[in-house]
């Protein structure tokens, strides 16, 4: 019924990024439905009082004429180790409901918790989040990603991060990683070293 959505964080009741999502928000839309969003649901956020203070989490689910909200309180993941699978053939470039083909590759993720995908040789997401690489001078992220990420967005365009080709024999160029998304910042997001990449 909604085969696309957006993730959006809530902070002490103001939805954070909003710029950014209504930017993908448009693009995908275009890709998947040919046409031009008529409306832009992002102005219809209504965040009820129960979720006016703290982290939140809104899912904005949505098709070509209708959306759905969902609001959750975040509880972050907590992620220590991360296994490499490969899939040169994994598309996920568009925020799909459908996320059957991540859900197949973080199955191999045997007592990791969570997956660092490897397509065509390259680096690129984990199973939920885009990732930065610190060299001990800026943070790197890959430049093809599986999805391009609305955090990632803004931090490249804040010079906060820079985009390189990261093949897995760069790996040992770097010190530490962190995994970014809608929720998690360079600032709150748990910094995982090299050798945590098995």
């Amino acid at each position: 019924m909604f085969p696309l959505f957006e993730t959006i964080c809530i902070k002490n009741g103001m939805a954070q990024n909003l710029p950014y999502h209504w930017k993908r928000y448009q693009s995908a839309y275009f890709e998947y439905y040919g046409i031009k969003p008529k409306s832009n649901p992002f102005e219809s956020i209504s965040i009820p009082q129960e979720y006016n203070s703290d982290i939140v989490k809104l899912k904005l689910l949505y098709n070509e004429t209708s959306q759905q909200y969902l609001y959750s309180q975040y509880t972050p993941k907590k992620i220590q180790t991360l296994k490499l699978v490969s899939d040169n053939s994994i598309d996920y470039h568009l925020k799909y409901t459908n996320r059957s083909s991540l859900e197949l590759l973080l199955s191999k993720k045997g007592d990791c918790e969570d997956i660092l995908i490897i397509k065509d040789g390259y680096l690129t997401d984990t199973s939920f989040s885009n990732i930065v690489f610190f060299d001990g001078e800026k943070w790197f992220t890959p430049r093809s990603p599986l999805l391009k990420g609305t955090m990632r967005a803004k931090l490249l365009e804040q010079n906060l991060i820079f985009e390189r080709n990261i093949e897995v024999t760069d790996l040992n160029k770097f010190i530490k990683l962190k995994l970014i998304n809608a929720m998690r910042d360079l600032e709150n997001s748990n910094e995982l070293l090299i050798k945590d990449i098995v």
